[in-house]
């Protein structure tokens, strides 16, 4: 599959589609075994990612994926999950590097801080929802995604 944000996404299918035109329902699981994303102009590989439809209610994907970019010579990994509303997130970089430097590095290809990586040996990893603090930037940057993945199952 390939979109305007992906290329090259190699995917394996279950779900079952049931309901009516006007109130579709999807059950199963995608397992997305390898690709690529991009938004805020940086390319990032997936390296494990899942989409799965529980609610036999409404379509209502809960999306967990792995992601890994590099940017001016760091390594940068993000893991998200959650249902699309409340997608939490989780950030690691090789040098270690404070969230905030992370984003920015992310965001606008801002290099660290002047205090520079932590000590060898440390990570950072700060989890909290989209809309909040620094997570509201990269959320807006999934945001358009997420949409044209919630229209596509509605």
């Amino acid at each position: 599959m390939q979109t305007s944000l992906t290329r090259n996404i190699q995917a394996d299918a279950n779900v079952h589609l049931r309901g009516t035109p006007q109130r579709p329902v999807v059950l199963g699981n995608v397992t997305v075994n390898s690709g690529e994303i991009e938004f805020f102009g940086n390319k990032y590989t997936i390296n494990r990612g899942e989409v799965n439809f529980y609610n036999p209610a409404k379509v209502e994907p809960i999306i967990d994926m792995d992601l890994e970019t590099h940017v001016r010579g760091i390594v940068v990994d993000i893991s998200f999950e959650g249902p699309l509303d409340k997608l939490s997130f989780s950030y690691r970089s090789d040098p270690p590097l404070e969230t905030n430097d992370i984003i920015a590095l992310l965001a606008v290809g801002r290099t660290p801080s002047a205090a520079g990586p932590l000590a060898s040996g440390q990570t950072v990893q700060s989890t909290s929802y989209v809309g909040t603090g620094s997570n509201a930037l990269l959320g807006q940057a999934i945001a358009p995604a997420s949409g044209r993945l919630q229209r596509f199952f509605e």
